[in-house]
């Protein structure tokens, strides 16, 4: 029985994990386009969420916040805030900006940073599609250099068994380390999980690739010795 490998991976399976790649990543410019447009003179307060909107008809669209808060003695009541977060309920308190010039301009930390968020995650989608599609070969090839199985009848360990792993989770647990700091979100640290879960693995699959070429080499030497006649003094 073969092993689970991410070497697996076609190369459909390739083309779209770059589709996706570069979907995330141009989302994630054009949202730190938008960010980049937010106003300077921002006003930190604390928000009470008042309600929570189901969206009425599409299924597709997120519900909607409403908070209220207080800027200069002023209170602010049922202001749609463009963000929503499944763990969020009615009462709780969060953290938004305001702009001076128009306290009813509100936004959040992350909705500054998200495309961040969506531009490191494309990053791993994008390093794991491109490498498998610059090195690709098929588990089942008609020569021996295209096949993961060896001339001893052992699976091969391939370079892409830890660099897939490692491409794809460093960026992603960066990505969760940096929502975990800025949302301060559970969610974050699943993601951190994820990640550090695929670096680890890619660490395992690396040592795993050094004893198998250790291995092999040893397996070599040791069949090029002359081997001693029979009989001989």
């Amino acid at each position: 029985m073969k092993r689970f490998s991410i070497d697996r991976i076609g190369t459909r399976g390739s083309v779209v994990l770059l589709v996706v790649g570069i979907f995330c990543l141009v989302f994630g410019i054009l949202l730190q386009i938008r960010a980049s447009d937010l106003p300077s003179d921002a006003v930190e307060c604390t928000a009470v969420i008042e309600e929570i909107q189901q969206p009425a008809s599409s299924k597709i669209e997120s519900p909607t916040t409403l908070v209220k808060y207080t800027i200069n003695g002023i209170l602010y009541t049922r202001v749609p805030l463009g963000q929503y977060e499944g763990s969020w309920k009615v009462g709780d308190e969060i953290t938004i900006y305001s702009s001076a010039a128009d306290p009813m301009h509100i936004w959040t930390k992350t909705m500054q940073y998200r495309g961040i968020f969506y531009i490191m995650f494309s990053a791993s989608l994008l390093l794991v599609a491109v490498y498998k599609l610059l090195q690709f070969r098929r588990i089942k090839g008609v020569n021996d250099d295209e096949s993961d199985i060896d001339e001893s009848g052992e699976e091969k360990f391939k370079i892409s068994s830890f660099i897939i792993p490692l491409a794809a989770g460093i960026p992603f647990t960066v990505t969760g380390i940096m929502y975990w700091v800025i949302q301060e979100s559970f969610l974050g640290f699943i993601i951190v999980l994820l990640g550090s879960t695929a670096v680890l693995t890619g660490f395992g699959s690396f040592i795993d690739f050094i004893r198998y070429k250790v291995r092999k080499r040893t397996q070599k030497k040791e069949g090029n010795k002359p081997a001693v006649e029979a009989g001989a003094e």
